[in-house]
């Protein structure tokens, strides 16, 4: 899989285009405040194998 990481910032004003590669390409943006990563944009696919591996149910079965 793809990752990329990007500030903050950044990510802010390509948003859309953001969620675009994540959709369709199953690409993992790492988002990122002064040089630290915060948070991920990641697929649902992704979450949900995540959340299996955690032994949460998905927001489906909640």
């Amino acid at each position: 899989m793809e990752r990329t990481t990007l500030p903050v910032s950044m990510a802010r004003s390509s948003f859309s285009d953001l969620l675009n590669e994540v959709m369709v390409y199953g690409e993992r943006i790492v988002l990122e405040r002064h040089g630290k990563a915060v948070a991920a944009i990641v697929s649902v696919a992704d979450l949900e194998r995540l959340e299996a591996m955690e032994g949460e149910p998905s927001e489906g079965n909640r």
